[in-house]
């Protein structure tokens, strides 16, 4: 028994005999609900991949970075940041901004100077808490911060704070604005922030050098993940055991309140985690339409 995978009651003997098993990887989120992603795998992969592709060496070229690289180092640093801000259930965003001259901060400088910040909020006594804190690149070249944080804030304090590091570091001004949404459900904000601060996590990729810091982060410690080894062969019954496991509807693609209505479906050619031709399953982020209480 490994570590937090799962067999199905019943199928205890025998299950590696068959060609590819469905696989059913949950991450909870301290904040609350959780995403689902189920694919299918050869059992003889089970359970030393831990559910992920393996990726052998790094295919870089001569040149430089393959465009494979790229893409997959992408992907890693998207997906993370995008479970942080769920985990910690960030609900507000805040931009950072400089008053540049011809010298510009680098993405290196502006990352010390959010540490000075946060510091300086919390010795006099505003501790932001959580937080994932990205920069976006302008056309000129200069930077600014967006950073997505759980709580309220005092814009105004948090203004003079940052007006003073700004001063320390020989700079004529700047600025913070927050964005929040009222109007929206608590895990609609998280889940809009992740949305938005993954979207210059990728932006950050096509117009900067490979392999640089993408985002900073409080120390925050996502739940383990579970892997569960299904019991069903088929995609569809796949989908009832897990509505079946999870209190949900299996429903269709007009309903909302169901997976059949909230999951993305998809497929994908051949690879050495497949028993077959194509390798289909779908991935599933908790909402509140599903309206089902999280059972673990």
């Amino acid at each position: 028994q490994v570590k937090n995978w799962y067999r199905p009651i019943g199928e205890n003997d025998g299950y590696e005999n068959t060609p590819y098993q469905y696989i059913a990887k949950i991450q909870p989120f301290k904040s609350g609900g959780y995403e689902l992603l189920c694919t299918e795998m050869s059992p003889k992969f089970l359970p030393q991949l831990r559910f992920s592709t393996p990726t052998g060496k790094r295919d870089i070229k001569t040149a430089g970075i393959s465009l494979k690289d790229l893409l997959s180092s992408r992907r890693r640093a998207v997906q993370k940041v995008r479970l942080l801000v769920k985990s910690m259930g960030c609900d507000r965003l805040l931009t950072l901004t400089v008053r540049e001259n011809d010298d510009f901060l680098t993405r290196d400088q502006l990352y010390v100077m959010w540490k000075r910040f946060v510091e300086l909020c919390k010795k006099n006594g505003f501790d932001i808490g959580d937080y994932v804190v990205v920069p976006e690149k302008h056309k000129k070249g200069n930077y600014h911060l967006h950073a997505v944080i759980n709580g309220f804030v005092k814009v105004n304090f948090l203004r003079a704070f940052w007006l003073r590091v700004c001063a320390n570091q020989g700079k004529a001004g700047g600025n913070i604005d927050v964005s929040f949404k009222p109007h929206l459900s608590t895990l609609k904000r998280s889940q809009g922030c992740a949305k938005y601060v993954t979207k210059y996590i990728s932006k950050s990729f096509e117009d900067d050098q490979f392999n640089k810091k993408r985002y900073s982060s409080s120390r925050h410690k996502l739940p383990a993940s579970r892997k569960y080894i299904l019991l069903s062969k088929t995609l569809m019954g796949a989908v009832v055991e897990i509505a079946d496991f999870l209190g949900l509807n299996v429903g269709n693609s007009v309903q909302k309140n169901s997976i059949m209505g909230q999951a993305f479906f998809f497929s994908r050619n051949k690879n050495d985690l497949t028993g077959h031709s194509e390798c289909s399953g779908f991935w599933l982020s908790y909402s509140d339409e599903l309206a089902a209480p999280v059972p673990f």
